[in-house]
């Protein structure tokens, strides 16, 4: 039975496209919303792009009075709108924090909180792997009428993904004439459960250490050919952390043989950025398969024209 020999290096591919959009203007005496915009996007898989924003749930408070509580934000016919319109008030300071995809915090408890600098509580957030998670705060202060008109303007949101982005990539690069299937590519304990506070300046948003670990599974690639390289099917968002040790598991099939593999890797996941871990199957040997995993180079994450 033919064994394979195994190199593996990381790709770890940094978020760097942006887009903008223009939308009407709502009423001009109300709280109204414009131009949400997202940094690092991406087009692929369920990462949550400008063109392919719908909706956002938004929490705002003025002084210690919340004035929004999970209020959903959708776009219809290029206008951003909600129900229960609010109306501005004079000489009052805003705070607005928008959560996408919709749903994807349920509560904020307390809200306003009696601590943090903008009145979010410490967020504890479960993650499935298979969502984006994206936030945007805004600030508005209004003048007293005595000083200067009310500023009216939409507030304009920019949006930051909180989450890492991870996908697997397989290059055939067997001599022989051999054709591959990858299975089964799994994360064994990728973090699920953490806490963040966003109420600091974004350059200091941090997750604290994951308090449990699921596997999140990667799925399938199709059948590789001699020379080529396939993507496992699922691209999955991971919490970001310092560096520790992971473990992944795939299992490789070739002739009617399988070979399960099991790696421990020691990596970092940043907020924001995208990781391809790319592996090379590049030797046929008669002895057990060896893997090594090494940060090979860094680019941008791929703009929408080259994905």
């Amino acid at each position: 039975m033919k064994k394979l020999f195994i190199f593996v290096a990381i790709l770890a591919v940094l978020a760097g496209c942006s887009q903008n959009e223009t939308v009407k203007v709502a009423e001009t005496n109300y709280i109204s919303f414009t131009n949400a915009f997202i940094d690092n996007a991406t087009r692929a898989d369920n990462t949550i792009t400008t063109d392919l924003l719908t909706g956002f749930d938004v929490w705002a408070h003025n002084s210690s009075t919340a004035i929004m509580r999970k209020v959903t934000v959708t776009k219809q016919l290029g206008t951003w709108t909600y129900d229960e319109k609010k109306e501005w008030e004079e000489g009052e300071l805003y705070y607005f924090h928008a959560f996408a995809p919709v749903g994807v915090i349920a509560s904020l408890n307390p809200y306003p909180a009696t601590t943090g600098d903008r009145g979010l509580p410490v967020i504890t957030f479960t993650n499935s792997g298979n969502k984006d998670f994206i936030y945007a705060t805004e600030d508005r202060e209004q003048p007293l009428k005595i000083d200067a008109p009310l500023n009216t303007s939409p507030v304009v949101l920019t949006f930051k993904h909180l989450l890492s982005r991870v996908k697997f990539t397989f290059e055939n690069k067997v001599p022989e004439n051999i054709t591959l299937e990858v299975l089964n590519v799994k994360i064994t304990d990728a973090g699920q459960i953490a806490k963040i506070d966003l109420n600091k300046d974004f350059t200091a948003w941090a997750w604290e250490a994951p308090t449990s670990t699921a596997p999140f599974l990667f799925g399938n690639t199709p059948l590789i050919v001699k020379d080529k390289s396939a993507k496992a099917e699922n691209v999955l968002f991971m919490l970001p952390e310092a560096s520790r040790e992971y473990t992944i598991t795939f299992d490789i099939r070739y002739e009617g043989n399988v070979v399960n593999k099991e790696v421990k890797i020691t990596h970092e996941f940043k907020m924001g950025r995208s990781y391809n871990f790319k592996a090379v199957i590049n030797e046929v040997a008669p002895f057990v398969p060896t893997i090594e995993f090494e940060v090979n180079e860094v680019e941008d994450w791929l703009t929408d024209d080259n994905v």
